[in-house]
Parts: structure tokens; sequence; C-alpha cells
């Protein structure tokens, strides 16, 4: 089994991915796997087959996987950004919310 999003290999009896939460599916399903293809939400976290470009649950719009390995790194010169449209506060690609306002945070591009 594998993760469509991340394409990250697990045993045959996992059903979901630990990364990302995607359901996995077989290998033999998957073209490529050596080349992440899915998106995945900067608030939630959770993995979407490609195709899906806005998280059902948060209504972010989604990152691909590849890019939100490669900022989330330790170490890493950028970070997913997120700002707040009403006052201009930046914060941390987890965050969902402005601390002063209260209003929905956005991705900076």
């Amino acid at each position: 089994m594998a993760c469509p999003t991340c394409r990250k290999e697990y045993e045959v009896e996992a059903r979901f991915c630990k990364r990302d939460g995607n359901r996995l599916v077989p290998i033999a399903e998957i073209t490529d796997l050596r080349a992440p293809a899915g998106s995945v939400c900067p608030v939630c976290d959770h993995g979407y087959d490609p195709g899906v470009s806005v998280c059902p649950a948060d209504g972010e719009e989604l990152v691909p996987w590849a890019l939100r390995e490669r900022m989330s790194e330790p170490g890493s010169e950028r970070t997913l950004v997120k700002i707040c449209p009403t006052c201009g506060d930046h914060y941390p690609g987890g965050s969902g919310f402005c601390c002063s306002d209260g209003t929905a945070l956005v991705m900076v591009n």
C-alpha cells in the first residue's frame, strides 16, 4: 500500500497514511512512486489526491506535498507563512486564525 499524496509506502494491512491522513491505495495504482503528486492542507495537514485544490474541511488552498515537506524541514530558510487580511499580522503556516481579531488567515505566496 502507498499514499497517493506523499508516496510513502506501508504494509499491506495499513489503510491511512501516518503523514497526511490520506487513504492508502495499492502500490500498483500509483504510476510513479518517486515523486509526490497530491497536495496538503496547510491548516490540518491532511493530504488529498491530485486534482483537489481546496481542503473541504478548512476551505484552505492546498499546497503541493513536495513544497510543504521542503518548507517545513528543520533549518529551512523558508517556512510556510500566513497573513491576516484584516490587520496584516504574520503567522506560521499551521495557524488558522488571527490572534488579534479572529479573522481566518490566508497563505502568503
